[in-house]
């Protein structure tokens, strides 16, 4: 339970600043906790940081989008695994676009990233807010496997 409280204090303060080094360093001394199956809930209501990394998306700033979610998907353990692909997925199709469809390295992580976001049981992608083109992508991604176990 203490545990629980301090990577919830440490999500409060990397949501706030995520080159913080001390609460970073703090977090990997923390057991890994298993993924949870998203819920309902509001992101924000139960993850700070993947919150301020969904806020970054929705002001245009998506360098900072993709870094923090990019570190939410791969170091937190996070909570809500498929919104934090589907959002990373997301803004790495969006700079895909804005750059002139150039980068083609930029849409084949965005189409990665979608379908991690599908492998999560119960995943659905909010459709709101969302610009028609990208949700159109993230249709037609494949569902990446979901793994059996967990591996490191």
């Amino acid at each position: 339970m203490a545990q629980g409280l301090a990577r919830k204090q440490l999500d409060k303060v990397l949501a706030q600043n995520l080159k913080n080094t001390a609460a970073l360093d703090l977090m990997k001394q923390l057991p890994q906790s298993a993924p949870q199956l998203p819920t309902s809930a509001n992101a924000g209501d139960e993850d700070p940081v993947l919150a301020a990394a969904i806020r970054k998306f929705y002001t245009f700033n998506y360098d900072d989008a993709e870094a923090q979610l990019s570190y939410y998907v791969s170091q937190v353990g996070p909570k809500k695994p498929g919104l934090g692909n589907f959002y990373l997925g997301a803004t790495l199709l969006t700079r895909y676009y804005l750059t002139g469809e150039t980068d083609q390295s930029l849409r084949l992580k965005a189409l990665k990233r979608f379908s991690d976001a599908k492998a999560v049981e119960g995943f659905r992608a909010p459709e709101k807010l969302l610009s028609p083109k990208i949700l159109a992508v993230f249709n037609q991604a494949k569902s990446a496997a979901p793994a059996a176990s967990a591996t490191p």
